[in-house]
């Protein structure tokens, strides 16, 4: 059982966080909440792809057992789904598919 949060070697990241990711990602790390903060994680079901969450949600003792790979995050919801977007665009652009997940693994 691995108890730390896991990020992949490319993080797709929101404009806002881009300065104080160092920090974000310690924290993250500590399982600690980072006020506003939505963090993009691969999915663990097999239908879906990505998954958007508040970063408070990291301190449930669910996420010590299970920790997630995050693929990024943003502050704010909205900013969290302009990342998955450009993600997508760029998956869409370089592959021809929409297989996200696929293309960050």
């Amino acid at each position: 059982m691995n108890s730390r949060v896991r990020f992949l070697d490319k993080l797709y990241i929101g404009e806002t966080a881009k300065k104080r990711q160092t920090e974000i990602r310690w924290r993250l790390r500590l399982f600690r909440r980072v006020r506003n903060l939505f963090v993009i994680v691969v999915s663990g079901n097999d239908g879906d792809q990505l998954e958007i969450m508040d970063s408070r949600y990291l301190k449930q003792g669910y996420f010590r057992r299970f920790p997630p790979v995050i693929a990024g995050f943003a502050f704010g919801y909205d900013e969290a789904v302009d990342v998955i977007v450009s993600l997508a665009e760029e998956v869409y652009r370089k592959t021809g598919s929409c297989d996200i997940k696929g293309y960050i693994a």
